[in-house]
């Protein structure tokens, strides 16, 4: 079905395919997982638009299922995932999805959210992400107070992903906070 893209077969079936690939998500099997991931990936690609009603939630999901793994296998599938879902799912969405989860010091999800938030910045042009950029920039400028090394990582690339695009200029006056060893690192 992803391969052939028959519009009414999707109609028909798209609610429950995603639906069982929640379920699937939800087991503690790293193989389900991961299969589950790749083909929610390969559906994302392949049907997008269809995705629309459920992309918060599909993000979530994914997020959630990954929130206590450690797997590396399974971790690169959901990082790839995600930064699908980021690039075919509508700005706001991803957005909207990602500020509460990078605004918890202790959630497990903050790290995969910021890789997200990064590829997403990535694909952006610099009007949209000028734009956007209140509403990013301080709640991953806060993430690099985490306690977690991979996350104070993942923030270093995302804040670099956002100078890359805009310059250091638009940047600079969410950096304020920050003690300029950690402004050097971006």
């Amino acid at each position: 079905m992803v391969s052939e893209g028959s519009l009414t077969t999707w109609e028909e079936n798209f609610k429950t395919i995603i639906l069982n690939i929640f379920n699937v998500l939800a087991v503690n099997d790293v193989t389900l997982k991961r299969n589950a991931l790749k083909l929610l990936t390969k559906i994302c690609v392949a049907q997008a638009v269809s995705f629309y009603d459920l992309a918060e939630m599909t993000l979530f999901k994914v997020l959630d299922s990954i929130s206590e793994e450690e797997n590396p296998q399974l971790m690169n599938v959901a990082d790839e995932c995600l930064k699908t879902l980021a690039t075919h799912f509508p700005l706001h969405v991803v957005i909207r999805a990602t500020k509460p989860i990078i605004a918890q010091e202790s959630d497990n999800r903050v790290g995969p959210a910021l890789k997200m938030l990064t590829r997403l910045i990535e694909s952006l042009d610099a009007d949209e992400l000028t734009a956007r950029l209140p509403e990013i920039a301080p709640g991953v400028v806060n993430c690099y107070m985490n306690p977690q090394s991979s996350v104070r990582k993942s923030t270093v690339f995302c804040l670099v992903a956002m100078v890359n695009k805009l310059g250091r200029e638009p940047v600079n006056p969410y950096l304020a906070p920050l003690s300029n060893s950690k402004v050097r690192c971006v």
